[in-house]
């Protein structure tokens, strides 16, 4: 069994990041409650910068943050808050990401993940992969 995992810095930058532009939306909506006109009243804009900000949050909270390769073939993808398994025959193809730098999607029959391409031996697992299933397709890697 063995595990790779994303680099740390990049994940206290990416969700310290997000923290703060949370804040931001927190703080904006909480002005938007303390109007002396209608305090109540909610904006368009505050209502669709929260919507967002969920999505965002629900976005990078189900990318792995570590994958291990257990022993029985099986690729485990740990993310803050969901585990996928995939069979490494499964496994369809690993390619970068157009006009998403910094990410790298695998394809499985059944579906697919993105990955943030800054993982500790992620060019060691992509070359086991492809040589434990020799029909995967890695393009851009």
């Amino acid at each position: 069994m063995k595990t790779y995992k994303v680099i740390q810095l990049n994940l206290v930058f990416l969700y310290a990041l997000l923290g703060i532009l949370t804040l931001m939306g927190a703080f904006v909506a909480y002005q938007g409650f303390m109007r002396s006109e209608a305090p109540a009243a909610v904006s368009l804009f505050e209502i669709v910068w929260l919507a967002i900000l969920a999505w965002i949050w629900f976005f990078y909270l189900r990318i792995p943050v570590g994958i291990t390769w257990r022993d029985d073939g099986v690729l485990e993808f740990k993310s803050p808050i969901r585990t996928v398994e995939v069979p490494v025959a499964d496994i369809i193809a690993i390619k970068a990401v157009p006009l998403s730098w910094g990410f790298i999607k695998i394809v499985y029959n059944g579906g697919s993940l993105k990955l943030l391409n800054q993982i500790t031996g992620l060019f060691e697992l992509i070359g086991a992969v492809k040589a434990a299933n020799p029909r995967v397709e890695i393009t851009g890697c």
